[in-house]
Formats: C-alpha cells, sequence, structure tokens
C-alpha cells in the first residue's frame, strides 16, 4: 500500500494518509495506476456533454481539474525543459542551472499555452467522437506508465545530488520488472478498446516514438533525464498520442476498418 500512497503523492496532490514507500522506485510500476484515477476527470466531465452542455466547455473544466489535481507538474515540466533548452545554447551548466529557476521564461509560456490549448481542442473533438474518453483514458495512462521506464532506464542527469535519484536509483530487477505494467496495460487496453485497437495501437506507438526522440535529445544535451524533462517526457507522449488519434480518425481506411 505504501508504493501506492508514494505514487499518487509523486504524481498528484491528493492528500493520501499513510506512510511513504521505505524505497520510492517501490513506487513506479504503479505510476500507471494514478494515470487511471486522473482519467476518471476526463470520464465524469464528458457526461456533461450528455446534458447539454457544449463539449467545449466540459473540454476546458476536464483539462483544468486534470491540470490542478496534477499540481501543474508535468505542465511546470514542459516549461522548464523548453526555457533550458531554448535559453541554454547547448551548454548543460547553464541548461540545468536554468531548470532549478522558477522564474517562467518566454518558451515556457509559449510551450504553456499552446500545449494546454491543443488538449482542450483534442478533448472538445475525441468527447464528440467515438473514440470519445477512451483515447484520452490511454493518453493519461501511458504517459504516466512512459515517466517510470525513463526513470528507471535513463541516467539522471544530475547524478545523485537530486530527488530523482531516489526514484531512478533501482536494481536489475526493478528495470526488468517495470516493463510488466506496461504490458497489462496494453493487453487490457486491447480488450476494453477492440473497436478501435488500429487507433489506438498506432497512437501508442507513435507516442512512444515521439518520447524516444525527446529523450535521445536530452541524452545528447545534458547527458540524462531531470525531474522537468521527465515532466515534458509526459505531456509529449500525451500530445503526440492525441494528435495521432484524432489524425488517423480522419482517415476512412484506418477509421473504417474497426467496426
Amino acid at each position: 500500500m505504501r508504493p501506492l500512497i508514494t505514487a499518487f503523492r509523486t504524481l498528484t496532490i491528493i492528500p493520501l494518509p499513510g506512510k511513504d514507500a521505505q524505497h520510492f522506485s517501490n513506487a513506479l510500476p504503479l505510476f500507471w495506476i494514478v494515470g487511471v484515477a486522473i482519467s476518471l476527470i476526463p470520464i465524469s466531465c464528458a457526461k456533461l456533454s450528455d446534458v447539454g452542455i457544449d463539449a467545449g466547455i466540459a473540454a476546458i473544466v476536464a483539462v483544468f481539474l486534470v491540470t490542478v489535481v496534477t499540481g501543474g507538474l508535468h505542465v511546470d515540466g514542459l516549461a522548464d525543459s523548453c526555457d533550458g533548452f531554448g535559453g541554454g545554447r547547448g551548454n548543460k551548466e547553464r541548461i540545468l542551472e536554468i531548470f532549478k529557476d522558477s522564474r517562467l521564461g518566454t518558451f515556457g509560456v509559449i510551450a504553456v499555452v499552446f500545449d494546454l490549448l491543443f488538449k482542450v481542442l483534442a478533448w472538445q473533438l475525441l468527447f464528440k467522437s467515438s473514440l470519445g474518453v477512451l483515447a484520452i483514458s490511454v493518453s493519461l495512462v501511458l504517459s504516466r506508465t512512459i515517466q517510470s521506464i525513463l526513470l528507471v532506464w535513463l541516467p539522471n542527469a544530475r547524478g545523485t545530488s537530486s530527488l530523482l535519484h531516489a526514484f531512478s536509483s533501482t536494481g536489475n530487477f526493478m528495470k526488468s520488472s517495470i516493463f510488466i505494467p506496461f504490458i497489462v496495460v496494453a493487453f487490457a487496453g486491447a480488450q476494453l478498446f477492440r473497436s478501435h485497437l488500429l487507433i489506438i495501437s498506432i497512437s501508442t506507438v507513435v507516442s512512444l516514438f515521439g518520447v524516444l526522440l525527446f529523450s535521445l535529445y536530452c541524452l545528447k544535451k545534458i547527458g540524462g533525464m531531470t525531474g522537468d524533462t521527465i515532466g515534458a517526457s509526459n505531456e509529449i507522449a500525451e500530445i503526440v498520442f492525441l494528435f495521432t488519434a484524432i489524425l488517423l480518425m480522419n482517415i476512412p481506411i484506418i477509421s473504417g476498418a474497426t467496426p
């Protein structure tokens, strides 16, 4: 139970009672459960359109609530990452210094505005589509699962001098077992979303590829990941997944391939 409490305390502002896991890394395989819990928000907000409320308003409410519940953690990570890579001019020390700066720069503002704006527009479209909240829910679960994989397998750009080290310092067993929840989620998704399996599958692969490219960029520029780049990876995973799903919905040969 403690690892689950740690997972929720790490990824949300929900004040769960109890003690944290003795080893923070034990919470990583449970990150996907937090994604499932968060997905209840858009699922509930989608019901608003059933009682006559515009889908756009429902999407704004849903994105706002998800952002609040997660404490803006990942959006903040995206902003800091864009500020760092945009203003660091390729210098690792300068980039990491900007990451630690609490002030929001131009690159960060632009990233946050477009990130939230795209989510609202994407969720609005999906609320009206046959995919509905299924694609949104998968994007939320997938992005949290990806975080755990990145934390285990990629090096910490700051070494052992940050909180990230408490999560990323794991043994070989954890590095192997971290893929178990990903496989479980993928299998469950295949069973639940059979009617949209092709769209969900392609969107997942493209999302993973997008995160892979960003991770390689981080490795090249700063030698690993930080808390900010992990947060940015979460946003990238969600956005790429949603964009791909919406694009595929409008391709008859693919959208018509499902019953």
